[in-house]
């Protein structure tokens, strides 16, 4: 599993986490703005200009990064918090990662931290969602995915059109991961 982050909030904790992980899985930033922390990280990263917000920076990594490979797409106002293993021994948040590489999660599946995140987002949103090869694939030969171009902020709408491309498709895209170590719409200092 490889990971693309969308970059705009750059937080300490989440830039450390992604790079403990980075060796087993490869961690990509797309910038949506820059930050000068970002060479300091050692982490891959691209700037580009933020139009689309989540869906044009994931859309920037499929159409001229992304070479193979299951892809878990995410923001970066993200935190983790410490997991409890079956030996009931408390551990580092990134043990999350393994997680969720090791879920089969069909083709798509948006990662929620728990079923009230799931229901307040109506089931989908682009803060966290894992996507096979071969989805990637066919969604790249059909062009990418939408984004709002114009930066009119039309999230939704991109969710929506998200969300009809895949449908056509005709694979296991409606599946979901509850992660309770994942902390979503984390903002730190900036």
């Amino acid at each position: 599993m490889k990971i693309c982050v969308c970059g705009w909030y750059f937080t300490d904790d989440w830039y450390m986490s992604l790079y403990r992980i980075n060796d087993k899985y490869p961690v990509h930033i797309v910038c949506n703005r820059y930050d000068d922390r970002l060479p300091e990280w050692g982490l891959s990263y691209t700037e580009r200009e933020n139009t689309g917000l989540e869906f044009g920076a994931y859309n920037h990594y499929l159409m001229r990064i992304w070479d193979g490979g299951d892809v878990l797409f995410c923001h970066d106002d993200l935190g983790l918090e410490p997991m409890l293993t079956s030996d009931m021994e408390v551990v580092d948040g990134e043990l999350a990662f393994d997680r969720i590489a090791e879920r089969d999660a069909g083709d798509q599946a948006y990662i929620f931290p728990n079923r009230k995140w799931d229901v307040v987002n109506h089931g989908m949103h682009g803060r966290m969602l894992k996507m096979s090869e071969r989805l990637l694939k066919w969604c790249k030969d059909r062009g990418g995915f939408w984004f709002d171009k114009l930066k009119n902020h039309h999230i939704n709408e991109g969710i929506s059109r998200y969300h009809a491309l895949i449908n056509e498709s005709n694979m296991n895209v409606r599946n979901k991961i509850y992660m309770p170590a994942i902390k979503m719409g984390v903002r730190g200092v900036m």
